[in-house]
């Protein structure tokens, strides 16, 4: 594309044209869908998303940015780089997203019973009430007064969501914390046998 192309291009765009903003994604389509298939390298990356909607995202940001006014490109290799840049960056959004979904998905599900039964043996039941009373101290003992109250509002059925909005923390936050409390307890409970 020549200067007076390139420039004729912006002034049309900036007009508002729709054929101006076809004439661009027909220029650069094909370069920044193949950018962008370089860039989605995990294949399940590439199963949940396609090269041409990940490209019409990118002239979608370029346009709505555009219309603003705030976007100035002297040259086409100014445009170009834009173009790959915000290619660049939309894939990494994804990464992130698929990433942010990976540990969501290993999270334990909201579940508004919390025994701690789940510390004894593989059938998830204490032998007495004895052994639940010595487990309860050594919880207390273990996570401290702040957590053992969020351990007695698990026990009264209260959600992770709850109990976190009261205590000013995030659901998963807290939810860890406390497992690893009771894995602390279980790891003492199963040396001393």
């Amino acid at each position: 594309m020549s200067d007076s192309q390139f420039i004729s291009l912006v002034d049309r765009l900036g007009a508002g044209s729709s054929e101006a903003a076809g004439d661009l994604m027909l220029a650069y389509g094909a370069e920044i869908r193949r950018f962008i298939r370089f860039r989605m390298r995990d294949s399940v990356l590439r199963r949940l998303h396609d090269s041409i909607d990940v490209e019409q995202s990118v002239f979608r940001r370029f346009f709505k940015r555009g219309g603003t006014g705030d976007l100035s490109l002297a040259t086409e290799d100014e445009l170009r780089a834009y173009l790959f840049t915000l290619a660049k960056h939309r894939v990494s959004e994804m990464k992130r997203e698929q990433s942010a979904q990976k540990r969501k998905a290993n999270f334990v599900e909201e579940d508004s019973r919390f025994q701690l039964g789940q510390l004894a043996g593989t059938n998830g039941t204490t032998d007495s009430a004895s052994a639940e009373s010595e487990l309860m101290l050594e919880v207390r003992s273990i996570v401290g007064t702040d957590d053992w109250e969020a351990v007695v509002q698990r026990l009264e059925g209260r959600t992770w969501k709850e109990v976190a909005r009261d205590r000013g923390t995030k659901p998963d936050t807290l939810r860890k914390r406390l497992q690893t409390a009771l894995q602390l307890v279980k790891a003492r409970l199963t040396s001393t046998e």
